[in-house]
């Protein structure tokens, strides 16, 4: 589909595109692309990506706009099944195209992470109206990008449940809605209505059903309304526009100083859906971007697991989509913020900075340092020890990695450790180690079941 775009630029203000360089700040130009159809847009600073958006005719970058992000069960987006959205608000409705059944969340998140920084620069978004929407597999998306940013407000899921991943680690933003539309036929969701509602209200989000005839279809228009009217309705105000105004003209000033760093963290944390909480994350995404000079920033140590979740997404899904710049500052981060080593996320970084996209030969010393060495960390889990030894062996020390995986247990609790354990077993009697890193790389799988983090 030919990309087509007005020429009328982003306002460049609060809310505008800002570039970090040299710690200065200058503007880059988005474009806002043709309103009223359907149209295809090319990440700007990650061109490799494409998305498909409709920006409704009465959209003005001087005024913030809802969004709504889709995805379905074959891929390519559901634009046309959700824009009954823009006859309750005006809705910019996107279509994210990789996901889909039986697709490995590591082909897709790093599309996901691509699109939401493009639209994130390229529009004015209200902070209070950003969804995710999608039916059945696509539903399940929805709520996975609905977890893992702090951006996303609600969710409408059409024939949707959360794939029975009620484990601690599946935490959801306190907050949070989800529209829920189901068939009265539609056996598989409705099997699982209530255990997703128990497991959505412990952490303090908030649900509503509408039932349509019918069993595992799309909602029907109406309910798409519904659904919609409800997410508008339930938005908490926003105190917050005077002192993001006023805290942005600080942060843009002093972007790398350590009393702006520590306000933006507070504000990830304790603001989230505001203007002060978004133009934090924002301002985070346009500093990381120059890791040599966010790597030399004194980040304060504030262990806690919503700012370790927050710089531990960033750094996998950047690490996903490319984006290495900001992988090494949002791992930096996290290592300041969260020093304890038996922390997962360091496990999970430290996997891709050996094998994933961003990987270089030369990372395998600096995991050693990151995830630290297991005898001088009592109780460091299995996952953390396995990574340790893969990184030894990448260094060539294999009589230090032997020691390590000889004390492995003889059967691990889950297939996902006890795959990357046989690597191991495998590779370290090798003369020349070729770790798998297809294995390695499964391991971080989240649309299954995370890796044990015993």
């Amino acid at each position: 589909m030919k990309q087509l775009v007005d020429r009328s630029v982003v306002r460049l203000c609060l809310l505008s595109v800002v570039l970090v360089m040299g710690g200065s700040v200058c503007a880059e130009e988005y474009t806002v692309p043709q309103k009223g159809k359907v149209v295809s847009v090319t990440c700007q600073e990650l061109p490799n990506y494409k998305y498909d958006v409709f920006v409704p005719e009465s959209y003005d970058p001087a005024k913030p706009c809802a969004i709504l992000y889709t995805f379905s069960p074959g891929g390519g987006g559901m634009i046309k099944q959700h824009q009954p959205a823009n006859e309750v608000t005006p809705t910019i409705v996107v279509g994210i195209k990789s996901p889909k059944n039986d697709s490995s969340e590591q082909k897709y998140m790093g599309e996901i992470y691509a699109v939401l920084l493009d639209t994130h620069e390229r529009f004015n978004l209200d902070p209070g109206a950003q969804f995710c929407g999608g039916l059945s597999g696509g539903s399940v998306v929805a709520y996975s990008v609905a977890r893992r940013s702090k951006y996303i407000c609600g969710v409408i899921a059409s024939g949707g449940w959360l794939c029975r991943l009620y484990d601690p680690w599946y935490v959801y933003t306190h907050g949070l809605l989800a529209a829920r539309i189901v068939g009265v036929d539609d056996k598989n969701a409705l099997a699982w209505a209530k255990q997703d509602g128990d497991h959505l209200s412990k952490a303090g989000c908030k649900y509503k059903d509408w039932s349509q005839p019918g069993g595992h279809l799309m909602g029907t228009p109406e309910n798409v309304k519904n659904a919609m009217k409800w997410l508008i309705a339930g938005k908490v105000p926003d105190k917050t526009e005077a002192l993001a105004m006023e805290k942005s003209k600080k942060w843009e000033a002093a972007p790398y100083a350590p009393a702006t760093l520590k306000e933006m963290l507070e504000a990830v944390k304790s603001a989230p859906r505001s203007q002060l909480g978004n133009f934090a994350i924002r301002q985070f995404m346009r500093i990381m971007k120059d890791d040599a000079q966010f790597c030399k920033t004194i980040i304060p140590a504030l262990t806690t697991g919503e700012l370790n979740t927050f710089f531990g997404y960033i750094a996998y899904e950047a690490a996903l989509a490319g984006d290495k710049p900001r992988f090494i500052s949002a791992a930096y981060a996290l290592d300041k913020i969260c020093p304890d080593k038996k922390n997962l996320w360091r496990a999970r970084i430290a996997t891709l900075m050996l094998f994933g996209a961003v990987s270089d030969d030369k990372n395998a010393p600096f995991v050693l340092k990151f995830i630290g060495n297991p005898s001088a960390t009592p109780g460091l889990p299995v996952f953390h020890r396995a990574v340790y030894a893969a990184a030894l062996l990448k260094s060539g020390k294999k009589m230090d990695a032997t020691s390590i995986i000889s004390k492995f247990p003889t059967k691990a609790e889950d297939a996902k450790l006890a795959a990357i354990i046989a690597d191991l077993k495998k590779n370290v009697s090798e003369k020349e180690p070729a770790l798998d890193v297809e294995r390695w790389l499964g391991a971080l799988q989240e649309d299954d079941q995370p890796i044990s983090k015993k």
